[in-house]
């Protein structure tokens, strides 16, 4: 059971990992993909910062076709179902014992 128990837990982690890296690659792909001016920024607005991240155009253009985001999606997806699995297993061993999951930690220690 505790062989069961760290296979879960890592199950989890690694499903937390892959999901943030999914996300990430949504966010960086769109935000490659946004097309503005620098004249387009209201008054006030950090005109530098925008230069530097845009190489000096002001315009940011390219990025992902609409297949690279839908797979993003699909794996984003994918990473809920496989953590929400991973989860169930610590629920389901709780069940199947007679007196709970904490018993269980406190013989093993």
């Amino acid at each position: 059971m505790i062989d069961a128990l760290n296979i879960a837990a890592n199950g989890l982690i690694q499903s937390e990992k892959r999901a943030t890296d999914v996300a990430r690659k949504i966010i960086d792909d769109t935000t490659a993909a946004a097309n503005f001016s620098l004249d387009d920024l209201p008054e006030g607005a950090n005109t530098a910062a925008v230069a530097t991240a845009t190489g000096g155009s002001g315009k940011l253009s390219g990025g992902p076709g609409f297949g690279d985001l839908i797979q993003h999606m699909v794996d984003l997806k994918t990473e809920k179902h496989v953590f929400a699995a991973n989860a169930k297993v610590f629920s389901s061993i709780d069940e199947t014992l007679d007196e709970g999951l904490g018993r269980l930690l406190d013989d093993k220690g």
